[in-house]
């Protein structure tokens, strides 16, 4: 099964979770952003000051190894939806790579003859 964990968490506050930098190998970890913002850091990459606001994509395909953190960036309040998805074992050796998408970056399509954005941060007007 490719998907090992679907999260949709709501955090409350700045710099929360609390987590650090932590490890991650052999996965792939795709966050979309639904309300606040966050920031992010890795061993691989110098500081940006880059935040994720609501409607963006922080990925991180960790193939060998990365270590990474994302915690929030202001008071209030945050949702996100996290899914990590397993790296076959043949691309697990791959350097690692992590792709930072601003909601305005965004491809719009449409489907069923609504148009909105490939990552909508309003799901109840998303067209099944």
């Amino acid at each position: 099964d490719p998907v090992v964990l679907c999260d949709y968490a709501t955090i409350a506050g700045a710099g929360n979770p609390p987590f650090g930098l932590h490890p991650h190998y052999g996965m792939i970890a795709v966050t979309t952003v639904l309300k606040g913002c966050f920031m992010d850091a890795d061993n691989i990459n110098p500081p940006d000051g880059h935040l994720n606001e609501a409607g963006g994509i922080y990925a991180v395909s960790a193939g060998r190894g990365v270590c990474h953190e994302e915690k929030t960036a202001t008071e209030g309040s945050h949702k996100a939806i996290q899914t990590i998805f397993k790296i076959p074992e043949d691309k697990k050796d791959l350097l690692p790579e992590l792709v930072k998408v601003s909601s305005g970056d965004l491809p719009m399509v449409e489907v069923l003859g609504r148009t909105s954005k490939l990552a909508d941060t309003d799901f109840r007007r998303v067209a099944c």
